[in-house]
C-alpha cells in the first residue's frame, strides 16, 4: 500500500439494519493485515484480521460475534497452496453465497485474480495499490449489499401485505389452497394444478411462481390443447433450420426460452403420448432436444402443470402416462369448484359489480332474489363463468341493482334438482378468485326484505374476516385484499372503531 495516499475520513453507509458493517482481512502479512484494518476502522468501519484461511471459515462460522459484511483476502496466504486466496474463495461462497469477497493480488498473480472472478469474487486490486482505489472498490460492493438487504426486506414486506396477488379468500377450500400456494412457492419442485375449467389455474400458477425464488424470471403459459400437434414439440423444445417443411432458421422454443424462470403447461393431460414422454424425459435429465438436432441444451426451468381432467381417470383410461403423472405431481393443488365454496358468491358478485361499473353508471347492490337465484344454480363454468354473467348484466341491466330480470336464462330459470347445465360458452379468461370472507347474513338473505346494498355486503364482510383473524387487522385486510389504510377506514366508515390513518400508504 502506497504511503502517500491520503483518504479523506467519512462515516460509512450503514446498511438496512443500521449498523456499522464488518469486514475481515485475510492476509499473513501482518504489517498489511495492520494497515488495512487501521484504514478501515478510520473511517468507521469494524474491522477484523486473521492470518490463514481456516481461521477467516472460523471466524464466519462464529455466530457469537457480528455477522462478517464482507471479506479482503489475499490471493497468496503462505506457502501452504491449500491456504491460498482462491480456495478459501470457494470455501466462502458455498457457505455464504451472497458475502462479497475483494482479493488482493501481486502482479504476478493477476490471472489468478480474473479466475477467482468467474469463481463468484466481487472484486480485486493489484498490489500495491492505492487506498482511495480499496476504500471504492469495498464501499461500491457494501452498497450493492445493503441495496440488495433493502430490496429484500421490502419485497418479503409486501409478500407479506399482499401474500398471494389477485387470489384473496376466507371460505375454508380456499384456505386450503393458499396453504398449498405457500408450500409450493418455498420449493422448487413440479406442481400439478387440477381443477374444473374457469376456476382460476392459471392463476394460481403465477401466485405460485411469484412466491417462489424464480418470481423475477420469465413465466411462460402454454396452453398444451391449443398447440398444432405436429408442432407441439417444436413449440416446447425449439427446432433447428431445415427440421420440418417451413422451418427455415432456428426455434428457440418454450423451455429455452423459460430458462431461469417457470413455464406453465396448462391441460397437460392433452399432451400427446409421444410427446408426455419427452416431456418427461426432459423433467429427469434437465435437457432439451430440439426436433432434427442430435444435441441436447441444458434448461434450468420450474413446471407447473394443469388439467381440468379426472386424472385418475385418464390415467385408467391411458390417456395419462402414470410416470409422467408421478413426476408431475410432486405436489399436487386441487382447486374447489365454485358451488362447493358459495360462501364465497356474494363477495365475488360485489367484486365483479365493481370491476365492472362505470363512473357514469353503477349498481349499488343486488337484489336478494337475483342473489338467491345465482346461490341455487351450480356454476359448471365457475368463477369465469360468474365473471361472464356480471358484466353481461351490466351491459343489458338497467337498474340500480342487480335484479333477477337481469340474470341470462339459464341462471334465472335453473331449478335445482335439473340436470346441470352446460357452461355457457365464453371467451372471458380465467377470473381471478376473489373470495372473501363468509358472509352468513349475504349467503342467506331472504329473510332481509329490499336490496341488499354493497356497503351492506362489505360491512359484512370486514366483520368477518377480523372474526377469522381474531382481531389482528393486518391478517384481517390480507383475507379482505386491501391496504391497513382501506381497512381503517372501513372501520372508521361503518362506525366499528379506527380512524382515517391519511398518513399512511394506500397499497
Amino acid at each position: 500500500m502506497r504511503e502517500a495516499d491520503t483518504v479523506e475520513e467519512t462515516p460509512p453507509a450503514t446498511g438496512a439494519e443500521n449498523r456499522v458493517p464488518t469486514l475481515l482481512v485475510v492476509e499473513d502479512d501482518q504489517a498489511m493485515q495492520q494497515m488495512c484494518i487501521q484504514l478501515f476502522e478510520r473511517r468507521g468501519y469494524r474491522a477484523e484480521g486473521v492470518s490463514a484461511a481456516r481461521d477467516a471459515l472460523a471466524r464466519l462460522g462464529n455466530t457469537s460475534l457480528p455477522v462478517i459484511d464482507m471479506v479482503l483476502s489475499d490471493v497468496r496466504l503462505g506457502r501452504d497452496r491449500s491456504e491460498n486466496g482462491i480456495e478459501l474463495l470457494r470455501e466462502l461462497k458455498n457457505l455464504r453465497p451472497d458475502l462479497p469477497v475483494l482479493l488482493m493480488t501481486g502482479y504476478a498473480t493477476v490471472s489468478d485474480a480474473v479466475e477467482a472472478m468467474k469463481l463468484g469474487a466481487a472484486d480485486y486490486v493489484t498490489k500495491p495499490f492505492e487506498r482511495a482505489e480499496l476504500i471504492n472498490k469495498v464501499e461500491a460492493q457494501l452498497k450493492v449489499r445493503q441495496l440488495e438487504s433493502e430490496v429484500k426486506i421490502l419485497r418479503e414486506a409486501l409478500d407479506e401485505r399482499h401474500p398471494i396477488k389477485g387470489l384473496v379468500g376466507g371460505s375454508a377450500p380456499m384456505r386450503g389452497v393458499f396453504d398449498r400456494i405457500e408450500a409450493a412457492g418455498r420449493s422448487m419442485a413440479t406442481v400439478l394444478i387440477t381443477g374444473e375449467s374457469g376456476t382460476g389455474k392459471e392463476l394460481v400458477a403465477r401466485a405460485i411462481h411469484m412466491k417462489s425464488a424464480r418470481r423475477d424470471k420469465p413465466f411462460i403459459p402454454v396452453n398444451c390443447a391449443a398447440l398444432p400437434e405436429n408442432l407441439i414439440e417444436s413449440e416446447l423444445f425449439g427446432h433447428e433450420p431445415g427440421a420440418f417443411t417451413g422451418a427455415t432458421r432456428e426455434g428457440l422454443g418454450l423451455f429455452r426460452a423459460a430458462h431461469t424462470g417457470t413455464i406453465f403447461l396448462d391441460e397437460v393431460v392433452d399432451m400427446p403420448k409421444d410427446v408426455q414422454a419427452k416431456l418427461l424425459r426432459v423433467l429427469q435429465d434437465h435437457r432439451v432436444r430440439p426436433v432434427g438436432s442430435t444435441k441436447e441444451t441444458p434448461v434450468d426451468v420450474r413446471v407447473i402443470a394443469a388439467t381440468n381432467w379426472n386424472v385418475e381417470k385418464a390415467r385408467q383410461d391411458g390417456v395419462l402416462r402414470d410416470d409422467l403423472f408421478f413426476r408431475l405431481s410432486v405436489i399436487r393443488v386441487e382447486i374447489p369448484a365454485l358451488r362447493d365454496r358459495l360462501d364465497d358468491l356474494p363477495l365475488l358478485v360485489h367484486h365483479f359489480l365493481v370491476k365492472h361499473g362505470k363512473p357514469e353508471r353503477r349498481m349499488r347492490g343486488v337484489d336478494p332474489a337475483a342473489l338467491r337465484l345465482m346461490l341455487a344454480y351450480p356454476w359448471p363454468g365457475n368463477v369465469r363463468e360468474l365473471e361472464s354473467v356480471i358484466e353481461s348484466a351490466y351491459a343489458l341491466g338497467n337498474h340500480e341493482q342487480l335484479m333477477a330480470s337481469d340474470l341470462p336464462p339459464h341462471v334465472a330459470n335453473y331449478r335445482p334438482g335439473a340436470p346441470a347445465p352446460v357452461a355457457a360458452a365464453t371467451t372471458t379468461p380465467d377470473a381471478p378468485i376473489v373470495s372473501q370472507a363468509p358472509v352468513a347474513a349475504a349467503v342467506a338473505p331472504a329473510t332481509r326484505p329490499g336490496v341488499l346494498s354493497l356497503n351492506e355486503m362489505e360491512k359484512e364482510a370486514l366483520i368477518r374476516a377480523l372474526q377469522i383473524a381474531h382481531g389482528n387487522k393486518s391478517k384481517a385486510a390480507q383475507l379482505l385484499g386491501v391496504s391497513r389504510k382501506r381497512l381503517y377506514r372501513m372501520l372508521y366508515d361503518y362506525g366499528l372503531g379506527g380512524s382515517d390513518t391519511g398518513n399512511e400508504t394506500e397499497s
